[in-house]
């Protein structure tokens, strides 16, 4: 159901009770799963009145979306900065690598993963829903950051988007399976540092710039000179 709520022209949006909402929206979705989630329950908890949640988000699905578009911004944050020299764009990748193994591996996001892989079938379309504007718009956002490197000749990433999901599956490694599994609760700050920064090394070996090769013909020029 769609709602709107009447605002003179010219009022300014209240900034702050949009982050209210975020904020509310987020706890409860991580807390209680889609299922559980409602837009009362995200009203009461920002303070505000149901009319307008839905003047800014027109429905619970698109409230989920911008729930989850936000925390895939954030996490993503390092990539707002120009890939810089190799000593900038390594600390860029480490930033983003350790942030966002924290989040996989936290109660929260094991939580909703588990929320919505036992819900069945009922939760497939909420589930598309949070792969498009959480790890697809991701892979999108390191995609597009790795083309700007491959462009400004700081790494090889003639495919960006392979290349991206590549860092993305090496930064990841099995710390989301163990957790879901229960093999391991949370991870250390010195096992994550050192996962990210192995990882993080590895990647950027593997998408270095080659020196260019010196020609045939100027191989053999510089042979015959000796």
């Amino acid at each position: 159901m769609q709602h709107t709520e009447a605002r003179p022209i010219g009022r300014p949006i209240d900034l702050a009770k949009n982050l209210a909402i975020l904020n509310a929206a987020r706890q409860l979705l991580f807390r209680d799963g889609p299922r559980a989630f409602t837009v009362e329950a995200v009203a009461h908890a920002a303070g505000v009145s149901k009319v307008t949640v839905y003047a800014r988000h027109g429905s619970r699905e698109a409230l989920v979306h911008a729930v989850i578009g936000q925390l895939a911004q954030e996490l993503s944050m390092a990539f707002d900065r120009r890939p810089g020299d190799a000593t900038a764009l390594r600390a860029s990748l480490i930033e983003f690598g350790r942030g966002l193994l924290k989040f996989m591996i936290s109660t929260e996001h094991v939580g909703l993963m588990r929320s919505l892989l036992g819900s069945g079938a009922s939760s497939a379309p909420a589930l598309r829903g949070i792969y498009r504007r959480g790890p697809a718009a991701m892979l999108q956002r390191v995609s597009a950051w790795l083309a700007e490197c491959h462009r400004e000749g700081a790494l090889h990433c003639p495919l960006p988007e392979r290349s991206a999901e590549t860092l993305l599956g090496m930064l990841q490694g099995l710390a989301l399976v163990r957790a879901m599994y229960g093999a391991v609760n949370t991870e250390s700050k010195r096992d994550i540092e050192g996962h990210v920064s192995f990882a993080v090394d590895a990647f950027l070996r593997a998408h270095r710039v080659e020196p260019p090769r010196p020609s045939a013909s100027r191989t053999a020029a510089l042979a015959g000179r000796t």
